[in-house]
């Protein structure tokens, strides 16, 4: 991805689908590997739906200054799409570190949620919040235990990501 202009990475996508015998048409059609755009973002915020905090590019450097530019440019771009305040942040894949809970909360990050399954508690920290992943794998009867809080009972496989904390 990096340094590759728009056109070559769809060449790219094209490539990959066609050894995969894959139609890369019905995929962009369904827009299965886009990100929403501007204009998308900006309908969603005056709908009413509360757009959060990301790294801007999907990167968690363990530089603080560069980690200070991802979250400085998600908060500009959020607010250019009209996200009046975004203070809550969702680690990108899961990954997190100590040092990020002190670099958010300088940056005024009230919350965060990691990938990690699990519900909440009165202890648990705020800059650390467990949350369900979802996705087209999570069936509606699993995704109902997490609401429900039934799932906590069960189960469940480790889940391996990298995680420093």
């Amino acid at each position: 991805r990096d340094g590759m202009s728009a056109l070559e990475q769809d060449q790219l996508i094209d490539a990959l689908a066609a050894s995969l015998e894959v139609d890369s048409r019905v995929i962009r059609k369904k827009r299965l590997l886009h990100l929403m755009n501007p204009d998308e973002l900006r309908r969603l915020v005056e709908d009413g739906v509360d757009v959060q905090l990301h790294t801007h590019r999907h990167r968690m450097p363990r530089e603080r200054h560069l980690f200070v530019r991802e979250i400085v440019d998600n908060r500009n771009f959020l607010a250019a799409v009209g996200q009046s305040s975004a203070n809550h942040f969702c680690y990108p894949s899961g990954v997190y570190a100590e040092c990020f809970l002190s670099w958010l909360s300088e940056l005024g990050v009230q919350s965060a949620t990691t990938c990690d399954p699990g519900l909440a508690g009165p202890k648990t920290r705020m800059l650390l919040l467990p949350r369900l992943v979802d996705s087209c794998a999570v069936s509606d009867v699993e995704f109902e235990g997490w609401l429900s809080g039934m799932s906590q009972l069960l189960p469940r496989r480790p889940i391996r990501r990298e995680v420093t904390v």
